[in-house]
């Protein structure tokens, strides 16, 4: 009967790991040095790109930006958009994936460049991509108002300081520019494991517990 129990918790413990988990973080944190426009209605042709590493075939569920507004500047109908781009080794090319939704701005109670502070977190993606390396680009295509929104740059996360990550294109994405040493976009990845991923887990944690008894 105890080991009976002990194989129904140990198969419980496993069956809750399908919660979403942290696949990328660029760091949210901005450093302060600078952000880049990535909406209309001053900019309808720019975007900004960061990478970003898959380690496993994981759905992503949800990214967080960190995003400053000028004042006079809205998203016009509360949509986003996330694309993800492939990576060509040398930056970003064709895009493979799209998402384009509702978003949540929490405002963070803080100012850069004068301007307030958001964590532009987006829900319910549900976008698979093969491990690899990938390019994730946002932008708020029905941007209105007067100004704009800049994707704020942070400490490096990931990639750490001093590599060169960061691209943008003036042209819609026909051809992009690397923004050099420094330019790390402030983002998080996160998703939610396959459903075999936990049962294999379970199975390992099950022979684990035989082994044990």
């Amino acid at each position: 009967m105890r080991k009976s129990i002990a194989i129904v918790a140990v198969l419980a413990l496993f069956a809750g790991t399908a919660s979403a988990d942290l696949i990328w973080d660029n760091g949210m944190t901005p450093d302060g040095f600078s952000g880049r426009a990535i909406s209309p209605p001053n900019f309808p042709d720019i975007r900004v790109a960061d990478d970003f590493t898959m380690w496993a075939n994981v759905p992503i569920t949800d990214f967080h930006a960190n995003v400053i507004q000028d004042a006079g500047w809205s998203d016009g109908d509360g949509s986003i958009t996330l694309e993800i781009r492939e990576d060509t080794g040398s930056g970003p090319g064709n895009i493979v994936a799209s998402h384009r939704g509702e978003y949540t701005a929490m405002f963070l109670d803080m100012q850069y460049f004068g301007r307030d502070d958001y964590d532009y977190w987006i829900e319910g993606i549900d976008i698979s991509l093969d491990a690899g390396t990938y390019w994730a680009t946002i932008r708020n295509e029905a941007g209105a108002g007067s100004g704009t929104n800049y994707w704020m740059t942070s400490d490096g996360g990931a990639d750490g300081p001093g590599s060169s990550t960061g691209f943008f294109s003036l042209d819609g994405g026909g051809s992009w520019a690397e923004e050099g040493a420094g330019w790390h976009h402030a983002f998080q990845v996160t998703g939610v494991p396959e459903p075999t991923t936990c049962l294999l887990l379970g199975l390992g944690g099950l022979a684990l517990l035989r082994r044990r008894n």
